[in-house]
């Protein structure tokens, strides 16, 4: 009996140190909040390192912002062009990053002048500069120009997929060293070619496209992993391979894909056949790349300087 009465009554305080210690876990939690806060009060976030590479630059072209702070951080944002930007961690193992990066596509036709690039409370100096587009005339079906209600009805239920696709771009960079071409052909068409469509201007050629007889190998520009491998509208059996880091690149018009979405690409594997199928006039790559939502001249990412790369 007297064992029994040990036993309830050493039960009873353990109990009561448990709820003890349930009861205290809030003002733990607390304090530990107080004192991260205080922490970043004491020491606040501050830039020690800010390059723009290049300074002066066109448009449709790239740009890399490198910022280095005095402690790491779980995020970081640029300001530019009027709209917020995301900055990748280099270290992107970890939860928080001391140096981050920012590739930054400039808009096609964006306005000639300086701008402010903005982080946290400095601001760098951004020159655009024009880019001398070709024209084109081209003779075409008029089905091939005008859309019926059907088609523009997928259009557009296509740019929003594509928009999605765009913004989720992998955090950390997926590429090995530097970017290639997917062939070496002529380039019959360049990017920013302004188009006109029996006689009726109709926007511009947002990509480069390579001669390319039907059935011939297109390789991918780097590693990657594919997110698009379907038919679309426009560009017909396209593929898209997202290299990370906001930085996509699209192969439009093949024959035959050689690849599925999900797959993992190495650089200059075969990603399909080139090929004549969506809003096309004959056989050929359309070529694309897309840097943080915005389309560039993909011929630029093989000047990309990579520093680094999985």
């Amino acid at each position: 009996m007297d064992n029994l009465f040990l036993k309830l009554r050493k039960w009873y305080h353990q109990k009561r140190k448990v709820k003890a210690l349930v009861g205290a876990l809030p003002l733990f939690l607390l304090l530990g909040c107080q004192s991260t806060l205080k922490k970043h009060e004491d020491h606040p976030l501050k830039i020690l390192e800010f390059k723009i590479t290049p300074k002066k630059i066109r448009d449709a072209g790239l740009v890399t912002v490198e910022v280095k702070l005095n402690q790491p951080t779980d995020e970081l944002f640029a300001t530019v062009f009027d709209k917020d930007f995301s900055f990748y961690p280099k270290e992107f193992e970890k939860k928080e990053s001391q140096e981050w990066i920012l590739y930054l596509g400039i808009p096609y036709e964006q306005a000639p002048g300086f701008y402010s690039i903005q982080v946290k409370d400095v601001h760098k100096k951004l020159q655009v500069y024009s880019w001398n587009y070709r024209k084109e005339a081209l003779r075409v079906e008029p089905k091939r120009v005008e859309l019926t209600p059907e088609d523009l009805k997928r259009v557009l239920k296509e740019k929003e997929f594509l928009r999605s696709v765009y913004e989720s771009s992998d955090l950390k960079p997926n590429w090995v060293g530097k970017f290639v071409l997917p062939l070496r052909t002529p380039i019959t068409s360049y990017f920013g070619t302004q188009r006109v469509f029996n006689g009726v201007k109709k926007g511009a050629h947002l990509g480069a496209d390579f001669r390319a007889p039907v059935g011939k190998p297109i390789r991918v520009t780097n590693q990657g992993k594919v997110v698009v491998a379907r038919e679309l509208f426009y560009s017909g059996n396209t593929v898209i391979v997202d290299h990370g880091m906001g930085i996509l690149s699209l192969y439009g018009h093949l024959s035959k894909f050689s690849v599925a979405e999900g797959d993992v690409v190495k650089r200059a594997q075969s990603v399909g056949l080139a090929g004549a199928t969506g809003r096309v006039t004959g056989p050929h790559l359309h070529w694309g790349a897309v840097v943080n939502s915005e389309k560039i001249d993909p011929i630029v990412l093989t000047e990309l300087k990579v520093e680094r790369g999985r």
